[in-house]
């Protein structure tokens, strides 16, 4: 008798203690059995998983592709992400209507691990199917420094304790995995598009000596080559300059610029479509994905100034291009560095702002590389714009991709309130294709933490 009422007592502890689900591919955690709950369902082909639950059920479905899948339900999922647009599908093929679904792969390998449900809540808070998902609590956002954000928060918490319904057994911490982002998941990140990234060099110029001439380019404006000659102060008024001819005053020295001739001015006709760009190209230029080099942006300053060679007007392409400066600092570089630092220094103790005026940190890094003739009177320019390493189709092999920004403090806890105020309107579970997965205290899970070293299984906590 003794013996019956320890193995219950066993068997108890078991099911009560959570074991953490893996994806099998790559070991990455994806949610725990104290997670698991039964979803009603209009299948007749369903076996027990004791080991997830008493009760706990695995139900197979076919797809309209005559695809079997074997679904265990979760009320909670996490490192899950989504690779699709709009809104969940509301195709009348889900598995669990009238709970619309999108697919859910692995945060870590990309491995389609089942889908994500969801449903409309009710006005009195209840779920389709009777399923027991009640609204979420709201987050503690006491360490937030948004007033605007702990107001709402205070407001639902109010709300929250005086409603009648069942809200409030979810807890924040239920709602995020081990770094603090939400469990549910989110949305693919896109390219951010090229013109969005260039939009910020609007107004920039930048120039670049190579011997004898000087060279010009401003953002979407022009490409012009001239010379300084240092002049002394009264050698030459502005009446006796030569034609084309002025003077510019640099760094308190004055110069005479000539000559100054373009080499092309921005022109929207050249880049509003291929067949429009088509007739402003000559033969040596190089077509974007004619190599395995990485991307570039390609634009075209046409009209220049008259060419007496070729009896043609001069022209350049400017390449905007991601650059690897991952060389080291030298001394010089070093100690002008170690100046402005100082310099910086001086002006935070003395309260003094840097006249920044016109200046942009999208701008800074933006330097023009080389400039060459490629042929009479036709010029390619490479300019160096930071902003396209974001992108990895523009990064080159040797540049290391750049580690992601851990999200900040307010961003998590905006991200907890999202959670919470859709939980308030929607019912969400996941189906989660069980093949896919390695539970904890499996033999499956065993036999490969008994091999060492391990490989493909990680613990998160």
């Amino acid at each position: 008798m003794m013996f019956l009422f320890l193995s219950l007592l066993l068997l108890c502890i078991e099911h009560t203690t959570a074991h953490t689900i893996f994806c099998r591919r790559c070991g990455t955690t994806i949610t725990t059995t104290t997670h698991h709950h039964n979803v009603p369902h209009a299948s007749h082909d369903v076996t027990l998983l004791p080991e997830i639950a008493p009760g706990a059920e695995l139900t197979r479905f076919r797809n309209p592709s005559s695809l079997s899948f074997d679904v265990v339900t979760f009320k909670r999922a996490t490192n899950i992400i989504t690779r699709k647009q709009g809104n969940p599908s509301q195709a009348g093929q889900t598995f669990y209507p009238p709970y619309n679904w999108e697919p859910v792969y692995c945060k870590s390998c990309g491995a389609h691990v089942g889908w994500r449900f969801t449903g409309e809540r009710s006005k009195d808070g209840s779920c389709p199917l009777n399923v027991d998902i009640p609204p979420m609590r709201p987050p503690d956002l006491s360490g937030s420094a948004n007033p605007s954000m702990v107001g709402a928060a205070a407001a639902a918490t109010s709300a929250a304790a005086t409603s009648t319904t069942t809200a409030g057994t979810g807890t924040t911490s239920e709602t995020t995995d081990s770094s603090g982002a939400p469990l549910h998941p989110s949305k693919k990140k896109k390219k951010k598009p090229i013109k969005e990234i260039l939009s910020s060099l609007q107004g920039f110029c930048s120039t670049k000596q190579t011997g004898y001439w000087m060279y010009e380019w401003c953002y979407e404006r022009h490409v012009r080559q001239f010379h300084l000659e240092p002049q002394a102060a009264g050698a030459a008024s502005s009446s006796s300059l030569p034609n084309g001819a002025n003077l510019v005053t640099v760094a308190g020295t004055k110069y005479l610029k000539h000559p100054d001739w373009s080499l092309g001015g921005w022109k929207k006709v050249a880049h509003t479509s291929k067949a429009g760009r088509k007739k402003y190209l000559w033969p040596d230029t190089r077509q974007k994905g004619a190599t395995k080099e990485p991307k570039f942006v390609s634009h075209l300053f046409i009209d220049g100034q008259q060419c007496d060679e070729t009896n043609d007007n001069r022209r350049t392409e400017v390449r905007l291009v991601c650059c690897d400066e991952t060389k080291k600092e030298g001394e010089e570089e070093k100690k002008k560095k170690t100046e402005e630092e100082k310099k910086k220094e001086v002006q935070k103790k003395e309260k003094v702002k840097p006249n920044v005026k016109g200046v942009k940190s999208a701008w800074h890094g933006v330097v023009i590389r080389s400039i060459q003739e490629t042929s009479t009177c036709r010029y390619r320019m490479e300019v160096c714009v930071p902003l396209l390493c974001q992108r990895d189709d523009f990064r080159p092999l040797s540049m290391e991709r750049p580690v992601p920004t851990p999200p900040t403090k307010e961003e998590i806890l905006k991200k907890q309130m999202e959670v919470y105020h859709e939980s308030q309107t929607q019912c969400v579970f996941y189906g989660l294709v069980w093949p896919r997965l390695l539970l904890e205290n499996s033999p499956s899970y065993k036999w490969v933490a008994s091999v060492t070293p391990i490989v493909g299984v990680r613990r998160e906590r």
